[in-house]
Parts: structure tokens; sequence; C-alpha cells
């Protein structure tokens, strides 16, 4: 089941952060995100997906400026579906009368091959160099164009 989280859910947030803290850069522990993490749950930004009450995947979006800002999916339960079935919801509490962005893996990053697949699936595509991330891994601003 896919819905907003809560603050009661930070903790469960915190541990999919962590396994992807090697591509994303330090989350955990590091107060700025933490605070701005607890600031997205109390009010409604954070979208995820529990199966059998487990937090399996998370996504932080930005109403003012379209925008899917965070997304992860459990390392477990990668290739199952989850990531089309969150991004679909994504994009349905986002406007679709507005371009919608999200930063991800530059071309040529092996490990956000999946990734860039998943968004062009759902019609984003390669905007602007998106500079390095704070893992020092290469990005760019995908678009998906107003409908």
């Amino acid at each position: 089941m896919i819905t907003y989280l809560g603050f009661e859910d930070m903790q469960a947030v915190l541990g999919l952060a962590s396994q992807v803290e090697g591509l994303f850069g330090p989350m955990v522990g590091v107060a700025d995100f933490e605070t701005a993490l607890e600031d997205c749950l109390k009010t409604n930004r954070v979208l995820g997906c529990k199966e059998q009450n487990e937090l399996c995947g998370a996504a932080i979006i930005d109403r003012k400026g379209n925008e899917l800002c965070w997304f992860v999916v459990d390392s477990g339960k990668r290739g199952l579906g989850i990531g089309g079935r969150m991004l679909e919801k994504v994009i349905g509490e986002l406007d679709s009368a507005r371009e919608m962005t999200v930063q991800t893996f530059a071309p040529g990053v092996p490990e956000g091959g999946a990734a860039r697949r998943l968004y062009m699936k759902f019609g984003f595509a390669d905007r602007e160099d998106g500079g390095l991330n704070p893992a020092g891994i290469p990005t760019v601003i995908m678009v998906r164009e107003k409908k």
C-alpha cells in the first residue's frame, strides 16, 4: 500500500536512507538531512510503500517545485515493481499540467541504470547536467513534460 508517511515512520525511512548513502551521500546522523526529513514527514511530503507493515520504499515530493526530490526502494525489494507503483503515485500527486523534474544519475553511471530506465518509462527525459551529488556521482535533471 502506498500512502503518506508520518513522523512515526522516521526511523524506517532512515533505514532506507542508510542503504543508499554510498550513492546519494551521507544522510543518517546528518542534522540537516534529518531535520528536513522530519519537516517533510510532518507536512505530508513523504510517500511510502508498505508491505506487511514493513516500509519497502519512500519518496519525497515538492509540490511547489513539482519535483520528486528523493526516491529509494529497499535493496531487497528491487525488481518487484515497487518503484513503478510508487512513481505512478508520485506523478498522480504532482501537477501534470506543469513540468515535473527529478535529479538522478547521469547516463553511464552503472548503479543508476534501473532508476533511469524507470523514469524514462514514465516519460521523463534528460534536460540538463545536474552536477555531482553529495556522494560525488554525476547527475542529470530529468523532466516530464506537462500533459
